[in-house]
């Protein structure tokens, strides 16, 4: 898996995000969002001191969580941005998946927490 699915599951999503670029779809600005969110989250200071294997494992849930939980709410924030009458759209997605929220509070108090313990 991680020898053949995962690079052409990269080359993938990097083709749907230039795709997107192309368009002026501002998704790299949800995905610098999402990667300073996750840095934080992950205690990027403390990274190069932890074993390659569980480096590799935090990379793995990393890519995860962009494309299966901020990806599809970032395009549907920058449709409900662009066209104001999509917004029912995402309120069914939010009432559907309930979960992504859910996590991101949970996110928020982990990356409080590794805050308020770096400093």
């Amino acid at each position: 898996i991680s020898a053949v699915i995962l690079p052409i599951e990269l080359l993938a999503f990097s083709f749907v995000l230039a795709l997107l670029a192309r368009h002026r779809a501002p998704v790299y600005l949800g995905f610098l969002m999402f990667l300073t969110f996750t840095c934080l989250k992950f205690s990027v200071w403390k990274l190069p001191f932890l074993p390659a294997r569980q480096s590799w494992f935090k990379f793995l849930y990393f890519l995860n969580d962009f494309y299966e939980e901020w990806f599809a709410l970032t395009v549907l924030v920058i449709i409900c941005w662009t066209y104001p009458v999509a917004l029912p759209i995402l309120s069914i997605y939010l009432c559907l998946f309930p979960w992504c929220l859910v996590k991101l509070a949970g996110d928020v108090v982990v990356v409080r927490d590794n805050l308020r313990t770096a400093w």
